[in-house]
């Protein structure tokens, strides 16, 4: 549960991030930023999957 929510506010936090990138012009930037956070993402879920 405790995780959970460290994992919510994470992603949260990135996407500000990638938000903020975004309108400051750095739309390369921001575009990376959400790849990797889908990657990450969708990596974690799969290993909650298997455990």
């Amino acid at each position: 549960m405790d995780e959970k929510n460290t994992i919510r506010s994470f992603f949260n936090m990135l996407k500000n991030t990638v938000l903020l990138l975004f309108k400051s012009k750095y739309f390369f930037w921001s575009v990376i930023f959400t790849i990797i956070a889908d990657v990450f993402y969708k990596r974690h879920k799969a290993k909650c999957l298997f455990n």
